[in-house]
């Protein structure tokens, strides 16, 4: 017997996307919406991820989008001076697709200002440091490192 077909699942594959372009502005701002929505008294969500349009963007920043079916699920932000900020709607936190839009943040940061990302570790979600870590990023912060559980 064959189950019922889903619908409430997106079943498009992830795909990374440069958020510098005016025309992806409305996507951040949906995004930004649902994650001040998804943790309403989070003290530790980092505006660099929230930033509302392209024109807002500090100069030689990079700040890249995981979107599925046209909808952006993730944002990370790397400055010039390597200084990083991840975000990840609440649903898809643990999913996996963190990793993807690391790796490629990581990758693009390397080989365009040769800078390795540096995470906040009081603005980092646990789960995110150990996973952060292993595609090649540093962290940084007041919490101590051991006390979080890597992934």
């Amino acid at each position: 017997m064959h189950g019922i077909p889903r619908y409430d699942v997106d079943h498009d594959e992830p795909r990374v996307v440069a958020l510098a372009h005016p025309s992806l502005d409305r996507l951040v701002e949906t995004f930004a919406t649902q994650l001040r929505k998804d943790r309403r008294h989070d003290s530790t969500i980092d505006d660099r991820v929230t930033t509302m349009s392209s024109d807002q963007m500090a100069p030689r920043t990079l700040r890249l989008g995981l979107i599925v079916a046209d909808r952006l699920i993730s944002i990370v932000s790397i400055g010039a001076d390597g200084q990083a900020a991840i975000a990840t709607l609440d649903a898809w936190q643990g999913s996996g697709v963190d990793r993807q839009l690391l790796s490629t943040a990581i990758d693009r940061s390397l080989t365009m200002a040769n800078t390795v990302p540096v995470f906040c570790n009081d603005r980092l979600d646990p789960s995110l440091v150990g996973l952060a870590l292993s595609c090649g990023a540093e962290v940084s912060g007041r919490a101590p490192l051991r006390g979080l559980a890597p992934v």
